[in-house]
Order: C-alpha cells, then structure tokens, then sequence
C-alpha cells in the first residue's frame, strides 16, 4: 500500500479526517501536496477559511454532513414519530461507524503482514 512513499510529495492527495484541532498546524506544514478536510461539526468554521481562501481543495463540515445523512434518511425510511423515527437512523449509523472501523483495522493487518514478508 505504501510501496515507493518516502516522502509527502509523493502522495497525490491528503484528506484530513479529524475532530481535533489540526487544520492550521496541516496547511502550515504541507503544502506540495492539495489537502481536503472531513471535520466534526465544532470544527467546521477552522478549515472552511482555508476552503474559502483556496489553500485547500476540498471541504466536509460536520454540520453539512450531518444535514446530508437526515435528508438521506428522511428519503429511505417513512416519517415517524420523532423519537421513533430517530430510532430507524441509528442502526444504519452503526452499520457504517463499523464498517469504517473494520476497513481500518483490516488495513493495518494487511500493512502489518506486507511488513513481515
């Protein structure tokens, strides 16, 4: 996977996930590679100045985020009572909180392996 990456530049893209406070210190440091942003809702207005600005080509806030899953649900499953409708996201959420999870950990078995040969 990381197969003939020595250095930054080599990668064609980076794309920031995070609900930390890293955006400042991540366009301050790399800039021979275009960056993206994926952040939390509390996050968003940091990295969306640099969108804004153009140091960044790309930008999910999780504000929008949270926004585009409602209204994808809104059209998958029958309006509810509220806190009967908020049941049916959830397990939808969970399926994808955990395949995002086993992906990572799937991916770091393979690094591991690759390493050992």
């Amino acid at each position: 996977m990381m197969k003939g990456v020595r250095k930054v530049s080599d990668f064609k893209m980076i794309v920031v996930v995070t609900a930390s406070k890293t955006s400042n210190f991540t366009v301050e440091r790399i800039q021979s590679v275009p960056l993206a942003f994926a952040v939390t809702g509390v996050m968003t207005p940091e990295p969306e100045v640099f969108y804004n600005a153009k140091q960044i080509v790309g930008f999910i806030g999780g504000l929008k985020g949270a926004q585009d899953f409602e209204i994808l649900l809104d059209n998958e499953f029958p309006k509810a009572q509220s806190f009967k409708q908020g049941q049916t996201y959830y397990p939808v959420l969970h399926v994808s909180v955990g395949l995002m999870i086993f992906l990572v950990i799937l991916g770091n078995v393979e690094n591991y392996v690759r390493r050992k040969k």
